[in-house]
């Protein structure tokens, strides 16, 4: 029972640790995903597309992919603005390098790096418009995060994408707190089951407390150690109080097998048994001479 407790309790660290390290970082990328589709929305109203929808953002490495329902046409210019004014109203304080992949072929059309320490008008490219097709633009950040609440804004989120998040956090909940909540049902059922056994097994001889799980008496809140041979004895002789119990049963059921016993070896464990059952006067264990021991409670 004590290597379950102590396998259950380990468990349950791990499961708590880990729990623990999933709890805080995919929040932060929650956060930053929905900084990412805040970006994907800026671009398309900023184009004049105020219908099509960005697709639910991924992370794929250290990369988080934001991709669009339809293919478009941009320029540069607008779109570094764009990310620039959703990652700001995102209070997204990180520098990022972003890339504009085509999706037929994966070839980077586009990229730049958006630094807060290195401000400037220069938009490489910034006066090539890119021509309509499909694209898929991968945002990596740089650096430490410092992301803050986001700010209100205008854009209309889908209620299938704020779903879909809500699915997710309940899908971890239920990933790690089922375990953690089976294994501690587990643990006080377990204790319950030890309590009620401990309490079924106790008995009363006299003034005395006997539990022999624990192998000791109780008197007057002073425990008394039995050993394990004393243990046996004493049980025995309790289910057959006032009776005699012949010295054959007495080790048969004691020794067993085990042939450790000697010449005068029950006699010298019932003398000790008599020592330790001295502190009440009703309780005598008698020897009936040729047959065996009697525990007589008067």
């Amino acid at each position: 029972m004590l290597l379950l407790k102590r396998i259950v309790l380990i468990v349950l660290g791990l499961c708590a640790m880990t729990y623990a390290s999933s709890a805080s970082d995919p929040t932060q990328e929650k956060m930053h995903a929905i900084a990412m589709r805040m970006m994907g929305h800026q671009l398309l109203l900023d184009i004049g597309d105020s219908t099509s929808l960005v697709l639910p953002v991924e992370k794929v490495g250290e990369r988080y992919r934001i991709t669009f329902e339809t293919p478009f046409a941009f320029e540069p210019s607008v779109l570094v603005e764009s990310f620039k004014t959703a990652s700001s109203n995102a209070r997204l304080n990180h520098d990022y390098l972003v890339e504009v992949e085509r999706c037929d072929s994966a070839v980077v059309v586009y990229s730049y790096k958006q630094s807060e320490q290195e401000d400037t008008d220069i938009i490489p490219c910034g006066g090539r418009p890119q021509p309509e097709a499909c694209y898929t633009v991968f945002v990596t950040l740089l650096g430490e995060s410092n992301l803050g609440p986001l700010a209100n804004s205008a854009i209309d989120y889908p209620s299938e994408k704020v779903d879909q998040d809500g699915d997710k956090i309940l899908s971890t909940v239920t990933l790690y707190g089922g375990p953690v909540l089976l294994l501690l049902t587990l643990l006080f059922a377990n204790r319950k089951i030890e309590n009620e056994k401990d309490n079924a097994e106790k008995m009363k001889v006299g003034q005395y407390d006997f539990d022999p799980v624990k192998m000791r008496l109780v008197l007057n809140e002073k425990e008394i150690e039995l050993s394990s041979k004393e243990n046996e004895l004493l049980r025995l002789f309790i289910q057959h109080k006032n009776k005699t119990v012949t010295r054959e049963d007495l080790l048969h059921t004691v020794w067993g097998d085990e042939g450790d016993y000697v010449g005068r070896t029950l006699d010298v464990f019932v003398s000790k048994l008599r020592k330790k059952l001295e502190g009440d006067s009703n309780l005598k264990i008698v020897n009936v001479r040729g047959v065996g021991y009697r525990l007589v409670v008067s």
